[in-house]
């Protein structure tokens, strides 16, 4: 009789694509020395933007394209109006910048929009909230950066990504 091999549900196999975020054929993301004009050169400036999390606004959100978590501090999740109801209790450490290890204790799954009037784009993210003081209320990392397919030339200081309106 043959052995049956047993699949994880959570194993992602090369057959299965991943959800996408929008049905259209994406047009080609490039930069200009436009997109840099207000960048002064030397820098080695952090990529920081604006994003909305939920229906709400948030400023000074980090790109940190080295990073595998995206994060939420715990003031800014109280500033946007959320429960402690809502968080999903989780387990593990998050190593932060200083090298120190973190236990991570909530994580939620929120809508993230970002746009650039006429245009925008929304995911769904998971973050991991952090109860720890910071200079940034969001850091956004390569799990959002995949799902909503932006680009982060570092040069131009900027991000791009695609929407379903070009």
């Amino acid at each position: 009789m043959p052995r049956r091999r047993r699949t994880s549900p959570n194993v992602n196999h090369l057959n299965q694509k991943p959800p996408e975020l929008f049905e259209r054929e994406v047009d080609d993301i490039m930069f200009t020395e436009t997109d840099a004009k207000w960048v002064y050169y030397p820098h080695t400036d952090a990529l920081v933007i604006k994003m909305k999390i939920g229906m709400v606004n948030v400023h000074r959100a980090s790109v940190d394209t080295g990073s595998s978590a995206d994060v939420l501090t715990y003031d800014a999740y109280k500033k946007l109006g959320l429960l402690d109801k809502d968080l999903t209790s989780t387990g593990g450490h998050l190593y932060w910048f200083t090298g120190n290890s973190i236990g991570v204790k909530r994580t939620i799954r929120i809508p993230v929009t970002l746009e650039e009037e006429p245009y925008a784009a929304t995911q769904v993210a998971m973050f991991t909230i952090v109860d720890q003081p910071c200079a940034y209320n969001v850091i956004v990392s390569r799990p959002l950066l995949r799902a909503m397919r932006m680009v982060t030339p570092i040069h131009h200081m900027t991000v791009k990504f695609p929407t379903p309106t070009g």
